[in-house]
């Protein structure tokens, strides 16, 4: 999970931060969701790193008035992003696919993970060790910036996990 500065082009209102996640597309088969318009990424769009996303259904009523809005474009980051889908429910209060987030601020943004690199967004919760800095700037230059996440994964996948994540993002996995 990670917050978005996020703008609509065509209107001038612009969400400060919204809560959002970076995911493969692995997301929408392991856990289905049932979506009001369009559908998911897909694994090409996923490979060729194309700037799509899906909207939650209450981000898509604030920019949209909750019509239809497959194809238009918002900007994220300040990048330009093609909607290609639109979630018809809100998100359960405790989402099988991240329990530490019940009762969290939905995630209102789905992004393909292998935009991580492109977009540097802040994290949704930052834990400073050392150096504590007063900039995001300042902590992505650091030389030892440091990110945990705790996730459990079915045995058959967990040898594969951390060559697919490396391959996406670049990033060591360890696991336990």
């Amino acid at each position: 999970r990670a917050t978005f500065l996020v703008a609509n082009p065509g209107q001038d209102w612009v969400a400060p931060r919204v809560p959002g996640r970076l995911s493969d597309g692995l997301l929408f088969s392991l856990f289905p969701r049932r979506f009001a318009w369009g559908q998911p990424w897909t694994t090409r769009d996923e490979q060729t790193k194309r700037h799509v996303v899906v909207l939650s259904r209450v981000l898509n009523q604030q920019l949209f008035a909750g019509a239809n809005s497959v194809g238009r474009t918002i900007h994220i980051e300040g990048h330009a992003f093609r909607i290609v889908g639109v979630l018809a429910d809100h998100q359960p209060y405790l989402p099988m696919w991240d329990l530490a987030a019940g009762g969290a601020d939905q995630e209102r943004l789905l992004i393909p993970l292998s935009l991580a690199p492109t977009l540097a967004t802040r994290p949704e919760y930052e834990t400073h060790g050392y150096p504590r800095t007063a900039t995001f700037a300042a902590l992505l230059d650091s030389p030892k910036p440091f990110i945990a996440t705790w996730v459990e994964v079915a045995a058959a996948h967990a040898a594969h996990l951390p060559a697919q994540i490396k391959a996406v993002t670049g990033t060591q996995v360890l696991v336990r």
